[in-house]
């Protein structure tokens, strides 16, 4: 996807997810400690193929793409429609990207179109990028800068102007 992530950048992250997993109360054990583990979690789950993973595995790629569907609301800026239908699109080119065909259909999702060379169109663009960042230590906090302005002005809009909150699930599927 054009990313150039070092290791040590991955360990940190993976450690990040171990801490949010701990205070969403799952146990550190399910996360992988380091690269290693992390690739034998991965070989495992790839042996025990997603295509076995039931009504659940279904339920939960659908709740994903459908947490993106664009409002149908007439009241809603012309701007914002247009906003979450391209956003909407994304997320359904990188779920294809991520699903093999058959998955794709299997679990029921709609169609990508041309939304699915969405992340290989855009991968050049991002290793260019990353290859910029790394050499320069001004145009990595600008870099740093833009993407926590992006990631904000996304959870804004998600927000629609409430403020961030947890709300624990009050039921489940089970």
């Amino acid at each position: 996807m054009g990313y150039r992530t070092s290791r040590d950048e991955i360990e940190d992250a993976m450690h990040f997810w171990r801490y949010v997993g701990h205070l969403m109360g799952v146990r550190p054990r399910w996360f992988p400690a380091d690269v290693r583990e992390a690739m034998q979690l991965a070989f495992v789950t790839l042996l025990k193929n997603a295509e076995r993973s039931g009504d659940d595995g279904k339920r939960l790629c659908q709740s994903y793409v459908e947490a993106f569907t664009p409002s149908d609301d007439p009241e809603r800026p012309w701007s914002r429609r247009v906003a979450d239908a391209f956003e909407h699109g994304v997320h359904r080119g990188y779920t294809r990207f991520f699903l093999p065909p058959h998955l794709y259909r299997r679990f029921g999702l709609p169609p990508a179109g041309v939304w699915a060379l969405h992340p290989v169109a855009r991968a050049p663009f991002v290793f260019a990028a990353e290859t910029l960042r790394r050499r320069s230590s001004r145009l990595d906090e600008l870099a740093d800068r833009v993407a926590r302005t992006q990631r904000r002005r996304w959870l804004d809009r998600q927000l629609e102007g409430e403020p961030a909150a947890f709300k624990p699930a009050q039921s489940f599927q089970r």
